[in-house]
């Protein structure tokens, strides 16, 4: 049996094996992290992803096998930026934030939060990111106060703070500072700034800029001023299709209350740019939702079938919301064409065809159109009051004109007593009544089916079928 004072030399040595086996595998994976970053800057990127992917495993290994030793921090800080560095920010996360909340030496707090930045950076989570890296606005070290600036600056101006972004951006000299400038000058409202300091970067072709956002900002106090940038913008750098097609279709949204005929022609002009594609064609609804709105010729609604004809499946949802505008504009075509308001429940079909205007195809002037013909042709029908009630809604008559007819001509209608606040059954009966055809109309009668008899069966008719005389 061993005696206790015997074991005493044993124990030792066996920590300090320990000791040695953690130490080696951190000084191993120190080893590993030199080589790769000096693959980096080899230019030698495959190696530097390999060697970067024997970082993370041997750094994890290490905090797993020893996870109360003084050197974890660094284990950990390690084990973040490797994954950082192999793109696996979504891994990194996690050890990188617990070296900033356990541990007590700034270095490596300092260091996690900068990796940590970077990682909220590549995974589109940019507000974090520049609040990640606001120690660093005051950093001894000017290329982290740069990067920090530049992240802190683009932070603050997705947050509102536009004003505070101009000043810490202003101070950046990072190389995409100067970008993210103009669009917080544009979001501060100081729009002359923001167009020369944007035309400067024209001319210099810079891609890297926030376009979208300098246009936005912009637009947001000058829509043609915008517009007129943009057309510089588009000249200058070619963007891709997509991007071009969403940038125009933007500054058509802005256009829209001020320049009607320049925003349809921009919405065209989107279209153009990627007409296979599904920013392109979302264009081309958009305008043909806008002159739907103000359509009050239904000869309109012929061409739209014709404008979204040929529609390419690369254009993906919104090739099924065109075809369904489509169709709907060809439906209503045709029911609008056999509608005979004298016709029994005439009157019904036409209410329901303006409701299916003003609802489905967002066309409120052709709606009121259908409903002032049923109560020109039927003006007795139960239902002209609705229709009126309907027409005052879509701002198509005076108010006080359709008042004076409900209180005088339809005074004892079961709407205007409901309007007035009366309970009448007779109210219910019309609304149910309206229900159940608008259903039936919706729902295609079933054929019956017709059995052949059981074999030996005689056949029964199931009404009696006259004689046909002979010739």
């Amino acid at each position: 049996m061993i005696r206790p004072r015997a074991l005493l030399p044993l124990l030792a040595s066996a920590g300090f094996v320990a000791a040695c086996a953690y130490y080696n595998g951190l000084y191993n994976a120190n080893d590993l992290a030199h080589r790769a970053e000096k693959a980096e800057r080899d230019g030698r990127t495959l190696d530097a992803q390999s060697l970067w992917g024997q970082v993370a495993v041997r750094a994890e290994t290490v905090v797993a096998r020893h996870p109360h030793s003084k050197w974890t921090d660094e284990a950990r800080l390690l084990q973040g930026k490797a994954l950082e560095r192999t793109g696996d920010c979504t891994a990194a996360i996690g050890p990188l934030q617990r070296v900033m909340r356990e541990s007590g030496d700034p270095h490596l707090v300092d260091e996690a939060a900068f990796r940590l930045s970077s990682c909220q950076l590549k995974l589109g989570d940019l507000e974090a990111a520049g609040y990640t890296v606001e120690r660093f606005l005051q950093s001894p070290d000017p290329a982290r106060r740069n990067e920090a600036a530049w992240r802190a600056g683009i932070a603050y101006r997705r947050t509102g703070r536009a004003e505070e972004a101009v000043t810490v951006l202003r101070a950046s000299r990072h190389r995409q500072a100067r970008g993210e400038l103009a669009a917080a000058l544009a979001d501060a409202g100081r729009d002359a700034e923001a167009i020369a300091l944007a035309d400067s970067l024209l001319a210099e072709r810079d891609t890297t800029a926030p376009w979208g956002a300098v246009l936005s900002g912009i637009g947001q106090h000058d829509a043609a001023a915008a517009s007129a940038l943009l057309a510089r913008v588009l000249t200058r750098l070619s963007p891709l299709q997509d991007t071009a097609a969403a940038w125009l279709t933007a500054d058509a949204r802005r256009l829209l209350p001020s320049d009607e005929a320049r925003a349809l022609a921009q919405l065209e002009a989107a279209y153009s740019a990627a007409p296979a594609r599904a920013v392109g064609l979302y264009a081309r609804i958009i305008g043909l939702r806008h002159r739907l709105a103000m359509a009050d010729d239904p000869a309109f609604l012929d061409s739209i079938p014709l404008i979204l004809g040929d529609i390419e499946p690369s254009a993906g949802d919104a090739m099924i919301q065109g075809r369904q505008l489509a169709e709907a504009a060809q439906s209503a075509r045709q029911r609008l064409d056999s509608l005979v308001v004298t016709a029994p429940q005439g009157d019904i079909k036409g209410f329901l065809l303006g409701e299916a205007l003003r609802d489905s195809l967002r066309a409120p002037r052709l709606a009121a159109l259908v409903w002032r013909r049923v109560l020109a042709e039927r003006p007795e029908s139960p239902y002209a009051p609705k229709m009126l009630l309907a027409i005052a809604a879509t701002g198509a008559t005076p108010d006080d004109s359709i008042t004076t007819l409900l209180d005088g001509r339809y005074a004892g209608s079961p709407y205007v007593l409901a309007l007035h606040g009366h309970d009448d059954p007779a109210y219910r009966a019309l609304e149910d009544s309206l229900v159940r055809f608008a259903r039936s109309a919706r729902t295609p009668a079933r054929t019956p089916t017709i059995r052949p008899p059981a074999r030996g069966a005689r056949p029964t008719p199931t009404s009696p079928t006259p004689a046909t005389p002979v010739q």
